[in-house]
């Protein structure tokens, strides 16, 4: 069973049959990146709870610090180190015998982390087919037009047979456009969680 961000087989066919109207498409990518972006802001909102921030404005140094980064692998993985040393020295800070719930809590938060985190960078590759592809047209009695890899993604082609490695319609843009809001809304529940956590645990700490 595939993922969910995983390109259907079909997407592939150049000959596929491709929206009747360009604009379909460009109004698909557009959707899709602005969801993207909110994607990332929520990205932005885990990072601040997992190094321990409450300060969500703009110019907070956590926040400034992580919008430094452009390439969305390299904020996954200053997630992943941040994450490791959170759940690390939490454990230090309670000691050698926490509550078993505490300790199960911890468990559970990190591995739905994990997952998120994984997925994100599943979404990742079909946010970067999107951005870097161009709507070109098929046909010409009527033309119908479909999202493909730019001649300059020379890896997103098989210039031996001169088939790309996706043809996109505007309703698969657009399930990418569903991909990216569940993810950003799981991603803003789960920064949520871990910041009631870190406080409980501050409150557990502060009473041993």
């Amino acid at each position: 069973m595939g993922n969910a961000w995983d390109r259907p087989a079909e997407e592939g066919s150049p000959f596929r049959d491709g929206d009747a109207k360009a604009e379909d498409l460009y109004c698909a990518v557009g959707r899709a990146m602005s969801s993207w972006e909110r994607l990332e802001g929520e990205m932005v909102g885990l990072y601040v709870s997992l190094v321990g921030s409450n300060n969500y404005a703009m110019d907070a140094p956590a926040i400034q610090a992580f919008g430094t980064i452009t390439s969305p692998a390299t904020r996954a993985n200053m997630m992943r180190a941040a994450a490791e040393s959170l759940f690390h020295h939490l454990g230090m800070q309670l000691g050698l015998e926490p509550a078993q719930e505490t300790i199960d809590e911890a468990d559970s938060l990190e591995a739905e982390l994990i997952d998120v985190l994984n997925c994100y960078a599943g979404w990742m590759g079909r946010r970067n087919d999107v951005a870097h592809g161009c709507v070109g047209s098929v046909g010409e009695d009527p033309p119908t037009y479909r999202l493909l890899p730019s001649i300059a993604s020379a890896k997103k082609w098989c210039h031996v047979i001169s088939e790309p490695a996706f043809t996109f319609v505007a309703k698969d843009l657009d399930g990418f456009t569903r991909g990216f809001d569940e993810l950003a809304a799981r991603t803003s529940d789960l920064a949520e969680r871990i910041l009631e956590f870190r406080q409980e645990t501050a409150r557990l700490i502060a009473t041993e």
